[in-house]
């Protein structure tokens, strides 16, 4: 029976005493835990998701019962011009898209709940591999890690039961995964040799248990795990420690999937090793979604370091509807500011609509460095008038997890159209002064050799 508006008294005096049986953190999750009405069907707050119950103290999220995987034309089209920037300098792109986990729990899944009520593991499955598919179909290495899943029989055991993460299981198959369809590209590194401790079991307060104790209360019930750290297996010596090692030939860009609490808990990043036998460089940002850790990463890269074989991008369970507004961020990052700029502006930016530019240029042969002197400045638009009558607006939203240099990228769109005016919109509150300029692409924009200018 699940909890309504609410709390069970039963379940709220069972998770008690599970508690003190465990020293007041429960290990094993008694059934019935009970939802508040916050949790079921919050209200307060969009960006909260909506909780379901599940059997066996599996708690869900919506996104994890409809899963968003719609890959656009769009999104398509802006993957393949990155990507192919990408391999001019060496890279090959890599993206790394969850299998959704009430796919793989499904039993945990109870039909009964009205709240699951329309889940469809089956339709929910095929979404996924036409996502995938769809990936791949912009030159991108994309593995299946739904088939793998699968294939290893690993179900419920993949991610956590009250927790919306990988369990480390279920992270050492993904980067099997991925290192298997790697090197069934043609991808080849210099060799490593590296191994996975196992230092014992750790206890994950999970993030779904977190909401349901602090808005319904009751028990936190945690969940045990195997802790692996990963170890370099080469000889080395005091001279190595001041040496200065090579460039890695593999980045892994993401977010807690990646790089859970900053120290790679789940050791995505070790599996990752093991699976290709090369080193691999962590730059994810815990909690910094699937752009800030890689935009952080491309923001710093110096102009005169080797490019890495492979980058590999997380981007979660889902694909986000803002990732083509993303690439036309990251595409521009690549070329840094350029000396030489078409138009500049410099003034204050406050709320509304500023006028920036009028230039008379193609479109899609442009983009536009923005600096700001607040670097609160994080979310803004810019929107691009083009000749014909049409407009096309681009939206920034940085995350605040890494460091933000004040300076952000935005490319025209593809259009060989010229530009009439550019403008950026501000919101509330906003009052910085800033600079920009208009700069153009160089003319083998696609051969680029380097991934940041000056």
């Amino acid at each position: 029976m699940v909890g309504g508006g609410t709390r069970s008294g039963w379940g709220a005096i069972l998770g008690l005493l599970a508690a003190l049986a465990f020293g007041g953190t429960a290990i094993a999750a008694p059934r019935p835990i009970a939802l508040c009405e916050s949790v079921r069907q919050p209200s307060d707050d969009e960006a909260t998701e909506p909780l379901v119950l599940g059997r066996d103290g599996w708690l869900f999220r919506e996104s994890d019962l409809r899963p968003v995987y719609a890959v656009t034309p769009e999104l398509v089209e802006g993957l393949r011009r990155w990507s192919t920037n990408l391999a001019a300098g060496g890279t090959r792109l890599a993206i790394v898209l969850l299998p959704p986990r009430a796919v793989l729990a499904a039993t945990k899944v109870d039909p009964d709940d009205p709240f699951a009520a329309g889940f469809d593991a089956t339709r929910v499955a095929t979404q996924y591999k036409e996502a995938v598919a769809a990936l791949r179909g912009a030159g991108v290495i994309v593995p299946d890690l739904l088939t793998a899943a699968e294939a290893s029989k690993l179900g419920s055991a993949y991610f956590f039961a009250r927790d919306h993460h990988w369990r480390p299981r279920g992270a050492q198959e993904a980067m099997n995964a991925l290192g298997a369809e790697a090197l069934s590209a043609g991808l080849r590194f210099s060799p490593g040799s590296f191994a996975n401790d196992d230092e014992g079991d750790r206890v994950l307060h999970g993030s779904l248990a977190k909401r349901v104790q602090q808005e319904c209360g009751g028990a936190l019930f945690a969940e045990k795990f195997p802790r692996f750290r990963s170890v370099s297996l080469a000889p080395s010596s005091a001279a190595d420690l001041l040496a200065d090692l090579p460039p890695a030939e593999v980045v892994l860009a993401g977010a807690s999937h990646t790089n859970k609490g900053n120290e790679d808990l789940l050791n995505a990043a070790g599996f990752l090793r093991t699976a290709l036998g090369t080193d691999v460089l962590n730059v994810g940002v815990d909690g910094g979604g699937y752009s800030t850790g890689l935009l952080a990463w491309l923001e710093s890269h110096a102009p005169s370091a080797a490019h890495p074989r492979l980058l590999v991008w997380e981007l979660g369970g889902r694909v986000p509807a803002s990732i083509p507004d993303f690439l036309r961020v990251v595409i521009p990052t690549m070329y840094g500011a350029c000396p030489a700029p078409v138009a500049t502006w410099t003034g204050e930016l406050d709320e509304g609509v500023t006028s920036v530019f009028s230039a008379s240029v193609v479109a899609g042969e442009h983009y536009v460095v923005v600096e700001t002197d607040d670097l609160s400045v994080v979310n803004f638009g810019v929107r691009f008038d083009l000749a014909d009558g049409t407009a096309d607006v681009v939206s920034v939203r940085r995350g605040t997890r890494a460091g933000n240099p004040g300076r952000h990228f935005v490319s025209g769109p593809l259009s060989g159209t010229r530009l009439a005016r550019v403008s950026l919109t501000t919101p509330a509150g906003t009052h910085s002064g800033a600079r920009a300029r208009l700069c153009a692409f160089p003319p083998d924009e696609a051969g680029v050799k380097r991934l940041r200018g000056g």
